[in-house]
């Protein structure tokens, strides 16, 4: 985790929240989010088996599409739209090989609702 921390705040991530071990031990390590992520780095390159939360801007559909399809991994991705119009056709054409899709809205103003 320290690595990718590292790796993305050397070339102009910013660490938001996070981003070291925790004092709970040397095992445990600080939820982090990460903005001013760009497609060179580790967190967007590696699996993440951490808390951390890489984050993403983007202009159009066709360059997150063509992001998220730029990796040699991917346990999960996440794609979050206020238009969720556009959401189930970009989550569709994220990923070539899809074993299953499960699509989770949540509404921000009732946090306990999740259809």
């Amino acid at each position: 985790m320290e690595a990718m921390v590292t790796d993305a705040t050397e070339q102009g991530a910013t660490v938001v929240t996070g981003g070291r071990k925790s004092s709970f031990g040397e095992c445990f390590f600080e939820p982090t989010i990460l903005t001013n992520v760009g497609p060179g780095m580790m967190v967007v390159q590696d699996e993440i088996f951490g808390p951390i939360a890489a984050i993403q801007s983007f202009e159009t559909d066709d360059e997150v599409v063509a992001r998220a399809n730029d990796t040699k991994a991917g346990l999960a991705g996440y794609f979050y739209s206020q238009d969720l119009r556009v959401l189930p056709a970009e989550c569709l054409a994220l990923v070539s090989y899809i074993t299953y899709i499960i699509l989770l809205i949540c509404d921000v103003a009732g946090p306990y609702f999740c259809a």
